[in-house]
Parts: C-alpha cells; sequence; structure tokens
C-alpha cells in the first residue's frame, strides 16, 4: 500500500510485454508499463518512481521483520512464449494476440532487486547468474565477481536459467559486519503474560553516535500503522510525535522510548525475539518507570502489570550497548573481588545505581573517587546505571564473583 503519492508516477518492468512476438523497443517507455501501487498485490519486483521535488512516496504493510533464520527468496518468470499461430481462411498468418513463440534474446528478462533492507551481496544468492546494472547496464558474472553487491533499492536486469516457467533462488542474510546497510535488528515483542506467541513486535538497531539520526529513513524506517484489532496488545517507538514499528539508526548512547495499547487489564511480558541479532549486543535495558525496575532483556522477558486498557506512553523506554568498539564513554565496571562491583572512569559526583536481575534497584550511591566501590552480596549478574552530569545514562553489564 502507499500514500501521499500525489505528485508521483509509478511504472515496473514487465517481462511479459517485452517477451511478445510485436515487441518494439521505446527509448520514452519500452516494456515499463504504468502501475497504480495502491491496488497492485503480489509478484511486484520493483518500481521505478518519478516524481517532481519533494514528492513523499510511503509504502506499508503489516509487518515486516528481519532475523538470521528468515531467509528470503527471488522468483524470475520465464515468458517462454510458445502458443501456435493461427492461420486465416485465405491461408494468410494471423499472429493474432495470443502468446506466439518470440526471438531467443527477448525470452525471461526480469528486472530484480535486494529482498531485504539493505543491499544484496553478489555471494548472497544462491548461485551466480548474469546481471546487467547501471545507466549502460553493464554485464557482470556474479560467480566470477562475488564482491560486490546490489545496492539497496537498486534493480538490475537478469534473464532466467530455467525451462520451467519461473525460477525461485534463496538470498542469504549478509554476515555481521559485511554490509554497513543492513538493519539487522533487534525485535522487542509484547504479549500477555500468559501467551505463547507474541502479539506484536518492533524492528531497531543501534549505532554508534555519528552514524544515528533523528530523521525518518523512508528506505530503512518503518511508520507504524495501529491494527484496528483491540483484542491485540501492541507496540511501538515513539519519538518527535510519531510511532514507528521500524528504526534503523538509533544512537547507542541514547535511548529510544516505547508505546503499548493494552486489550485489557492482564499481566504482559516485553522480551526479546530469539531469533533476533543478540550477539551484537551487551545489554538492551529496559526501564520501567512506573515501578522503578531496570532490567536487561538479554537474561530474560520483563512481567509488568496493567492496570487497565488504553495507550500506554511515558512508561517504558529501552537503552543499549553494543558489543562492537566504540560504547561512547570511558565508564567502566566489573567485580573486583567476590561480593564486589568497582565503577572506574565516572566523573566525581556521578550518581551509580545497582540493579538485581529482578530489576530491584539495590544499591544507590555517588562518587567522589576515581574508583567507587560498593558490595552488593550474592554473586551472579548485575545492571550497572551511572548518570554523570550533562550526560546520557550508561549501563554497564557486571558479573559478580
Amino acid at each position: 500500500k502507499m500514500d501521499n503519492a500525489s505528485n508521483a508516477t509509478f511504472q515496473r518492468y514487465d517481462g511479459a510485454t517485452r517477451a511478445t512476438y510485436d515487441y518494439k523497443y521505446s527509448a520514452t517507455k519500452g516494456a515499463w508499463v504504468d502501475v497504480d501501487p495502491a491496488t497492485a498485490v503480489g509478484g511486484v519486483q520493483a518500481f521505478a518512481i518519478n516524481g517532481s521535488a519533494g514528492a513523499k512516496v510511503r509504502f506499508y504493510g503489516t509487518s515486516y521483520k528481519e532475523t538470521p533464520n528468515d531467509i528470503k527468496t527471488v522468483q524470475l518468470m520465464k515468458f517462454n512464449f510458445n502458443d501456435p499461430w493461427t492461420t486465416n481462411a485465405n491461408g494468410t498468418i494471423n499472429p493474432g494476440t495470443s502468446n506466439q513463440f518470440t526471438h531467443k534474446e527477448n525470452m525471461g528478462w526480469n528486472m530484480f532487486g535486494s529482498p531485504y533492507l539493505h543491499a544484496m551481496n553478489y555471494g548472497d544468492m544462491e548461485y551466480g547468474r548474469v546481471i546487467y546494472m547501471g545507466a549502460s547496464y553493464n554485464a557482470i558474472n556474479t560467480a566470477e565477481n562475488n564482491s560486490g553487491s546490489v545496492a539497496m533499492g537498486e534493480g538490475v536486469f537478469t534473464q532466467t536459467a530455467t525451462l520451467q516457467d519461473y525460477e525461485t533462488f534463496t538470498v542469504k542474510v549478509p554476515t555481521a559486519g559485511s554490509d554497513p546497510q543492513g538493519l539487522r535488528g533487534l525485535l522487542v515483542t509484547v504479549a500477555p503474560a500468559d501467551a505463547e506467541e507474541a502479539d506484536d513486535f518492533i524492528q531497531l538497531k543501534a549505532v554508534e553516535s555519528e552514524e544515528a539520526s533523528s530523521e525518518f529513513n523512508i528506505a530503512a524506517d518503518g511508520v507504524k500503522w495501529m491494527s484496528d484489532d483491540v483484542s491485540v496488545a501492541q507496540i511501538y517507538m515513539a519519538r518527535n510525535g510519531g510511532r514507528y514499528s521500524m528504526l534503523s539508526a538509533l544512537d547507542i548512547n541514547g535511548a529510544v522510548s516505547l508505546g503499548l495499547t493494552i486489550p485489557e487489564a492482564a499481566a504482559y511480558t516485553i522480551a526479546i525475539d530469539e531469533e533476533a541479532w543478540m550477539d551484537e549486543y551487551e545489554t538492551v535495558v529496559l526501564e520501567d518507570k512506573a515501578t522503578g525496575q531496570m532490567v536487561d532483556l538479554l537474561e530474560g522477558a520483563y512481567q509488568f502489570q496493567a492496570p487497565e486498557a488504553g495507550t500506554v506512553e511515558d512508561r517504558f523506554s529501552i537503552r543499549f550497548n553494543r558489543i562492537v568498539d566504540g560504547l561512547g564513554d570511558n565508564v567502566k565496571a566489573y567485580s573486583p573481588s567476590a561480593g564486589m562491583i568497582r565503577v572506574e572512569g565516572a566523573a566525581a559526583g556521578s550518581l551509580v545505581r545497582i540493579y538485581d536481575l529482578n530489576g530491584r534497584c539495590i544499591r544507590v550511591g555517588e562518587t567522589s573517587v576515581v574508583n567507587y566501590d560498593v558490595n552488593v552480596g550474592p554473586k551472579g549478574i548485575y545492571l550497572v546505571e551511572v548518570q554523570q552530569k550533562e550526560a546520557e545514562p550508561v549501563v554497564k553489564k557486571v558479573q559478580v564473583k
């Protein structure tokens, strides 16, 4: 579906038009056919969007997610027309309008792109093929040049390599770090406490501060279109007055507010989907302002009680730490001895809060020296929140001896 496209026109490449017996090349249109994306359903591989400056187009669906195990496919049609020609009563050939045999060079032309919200590496396609890309349609054999990629939002041409009506090939998800455009998002879900499956989810990605953006990226972010089904819980990210289902460039040193719509007063859980890319994060901290609890969703789901049905805002937020370099601060937290947590690098006067795995704040203190030590007692995993003056809070995970 789409909206707000009054200043744009849409076309898609039609291989069936290209393969007809009477096709003639046109420099202005060729095999491109006009299409209304508001009514088009299924099978559309790519659009060409022509709009005046400032035209805004948004495509949306009910849901979309990318996970390590969610391998996507591309289907290419053959368009091998070989219906028999007919003969008129006087013996002359009647080409008619059926799908007669076409010239070899016309068969099986398709335009396709990445099935993900990121570039598609040549080597991630199930097998190599010849593709034609760029303004001059340069031919590239992906089996011989598997180090390149098809950029996000870019279409390439190819011919099918099958005698069947179509061919389908898989496209793997790039490995971590291989594609800077990759969403590779965390999936945060909401569900009734006793449910086996989530009612709804959001998809988000935290990046280094210099890569972060608060602007909406139409190619990688998603607006949350709330369902009319009031019997299920729904979750979204709230930012600048908008509701989002996908955000691709959240600041690793910042936070994002969560909003919920609750169908009835009951217990609910917020969790990370087990198929999400959890290995890229050190902590994913959920803060519940109503209870004062703070938990690491990587350690397990968080259960809360909703006192009534309706919209819940300004209660929950999420903060992150990435395992990769550049956590954005000089603060360190570790366990130097049994039962102890030490905080290093925090400025004097910084506020330190210690949380157990149940989200309870068990210690609060203020740093006055370079090394701040606190006795937390039993061994286990704790969250250490350090709030320095005029800076975003930093949360560390510590395994206490």
